[in-house]
């Protein structure tokens, strides 16, 4: 464990929090004590797709709330009092607005005015609004916005009676707060337990569970080391959170364990012959070190398949694509990208191409099919994302999902904190992209192999 691992106070509980413990109470806990030294580098497919509910919260505020009051100190202080003065103001809408309580903060995409006069504190009543990229309400986001409407009651010294949500489709959700508050109390009683624990008390309270979630979150690389270590029940992918609980209260808290059961003993916990049967074929997966599926799969998936990576230049508004680099076979091609006057790209795909499964990697794969689409060769060949189909499909104790830590995890480096320094590099655009090619062959062939051993499964 890192000597700066942890904070000397926990941070104060704000709407993110509740979405965090829903998700995993270890993952809530790590927010409220860890350090920066704890968290491994937020995946590039996820900062994508931060930016892309980012660029959608702007749009919708040009959109609908153009010249509204935006609260723009920098301190939560200065933004505090900004906003006090703004809602005294009577501002038909303040946005960015800070809400603050003990131990409490929360920053409220929209503020709106639903009432004035003399009855209300600082003269006016106003509910919470928040944007979402989302087009499904969760309770992660009714619980977020009766955070927000919770620390603006005490702000303004009365409840509101309705918050609303903006969804991605740009519907506009009303919500009962009085409705939320409810299991917003029970959920927090249920966040404050888990902040208070000491490490050792979450260690042996909430231990780490392998999940989906695990291989975006930024403290994988503290807990699946853990996980691969203790032999973890959850690394038996057919297991939910009940089936596991019920397993650890009859005293089975590793995969050994329940190898160790026979099928009347399994029949006893409720496992039909089904699940009987492939939990033993998981078991004896791990036993030979093999990775598990989430489901039964086609073991052709990376046979005759040509595998790509970009070649990219930086720019002042970021990396453009400007050569393809790619392999079939034994041999490394290369096809160049180039833009006309309107930027638009001018790429013809290769004929050794046409008609073939190519296989990229994350945001290569999305840049590369825009690419096709804008140069109208969409349906000239069919593009496989690896990064999406082991995101979907493969259930393993993974570090991350760069291309980088997957081929850590098949070199069997358990020093993952060391690869938060791998992106520094001194390799040309065309080196690195050959570079990239070279790991993403390894990680398909890893991939094609396991897939061609997998059991059959009824």
């Amino acid at each position: 464990m890192h000597p700066d691992a942890f904070r000397p106070q926990p941070k104060p509980t704000n709407g993110h929090q509740f979405g965090a413990y829903l998700n995993c109470p270890r993952k809530a806990w790590f927010n409220y004590h860890a350090t920066s030294a704890l968290k491994a580098p937020v995946p590039l497919a996820l900062r994508a797709m931060q930016q892309e509910g980012l660029q959608y919260e702007k749009e919708v505020i040009e959109r609908q709330y153009a010249g509204a009051f935006e609260v723009t100190g920098q301190t939560e202080a200065e933004r505090l009092v900004q906003t006090e003065k703004a809602m005294r103001g009577g501002e038909p809408v303040i946005l960015q607005a800070q809400l603050l309580g003990p131990e409490r903060v929360g920053v409220a995409d929209i503020l709106e005015r639903v009432a004035s006069g003399p009855g209300y504190r600082l003269g006016h009543l106003y509910q919470v609004g928040d944007i979402k990229s989302s087009k499904t309400v969760t309770l992660h986001n009714l619980l977020q916005i009766g955070w927000y409407s919770r620390l603006l009651t005490g702000l303004q010294g009365t409840a509101p009676e309705r918050a609303f949500l903006i969804m991605g489709d740009g519907r506009r959700e009303e919500v009962e707060v009085a409705l939320v508050e409810t299991i917003l109390r029970e959920t927090y009683y249920d966040l404050m337990a888990v902040r208070r624990l000491a490490w050792e008390e979450l260690n042996e309270k909430h231990p780490p569970v392998l999940s989906r979630n695990c291989m975006t979150c930024q403290y994988r690389y503290e807990c699946m080391p853990r996980v691969q270590a203790a032999d973890s029940l959850s690394l038996l992918p057919d297991l939910g959170a009940h089936r596991l609980a019920h397993l650890k209260a009859h005293g089975l808290h590793t995969w050994r364990d329940l190898a160790l059961c026979s099928d009347a003993q399994l029949e006893e916990l409720e496992f039909s012959d089904v699940e009987i049967q492939r939990s033993r074929e998981a078991i004896e997966r791990l036993r030979q070190g093999r990775v598990l599926f989430r489901k039964k799969l086609r073991d052709d998936l990376f046979r005759k398949t040509a595998l790509a990576t970009l070649e990219l230049k930086k720019q002042p508004e970021g990396y453009r694509a400007i050569a393809l680099v790619y392999r079939i076979g034994q041999n490394t091609y290369r096809a160049p990208i180039t833009y006309d006057e309107w930027e638009q790209p001018q790429f013809e795909l290769p004929t050794k191409l046409q008609n073939r499964r190519l296989i990229l990697y994350g945001l290569d794969y999305a840049t590369l099919r825009k690419i096709l689409r804008q140069t109208k060769q969409l349906d000239l060949v069919t593009l496989f994302d690896v990064f999406s189909f082991i995101e979907k499909y493969v259930h393993a104790p993974l570090p991350g999902l760069e291309l980088g830590e997957l081929h850590a995890y098949l070199r069997g480096d358990q020093e993952y904190f060391a690869l938060r320094d791998t992106a520094n590099t001194s390799l040309t655009a065309e080196e690195y992209a050959r570079q990239r090619l070279e790991t993403l062959t390894e990680v398909a062939r890893w991939l094609h192999e396991n897939l061609a051993s997998l059991p059959v499964r009824v």
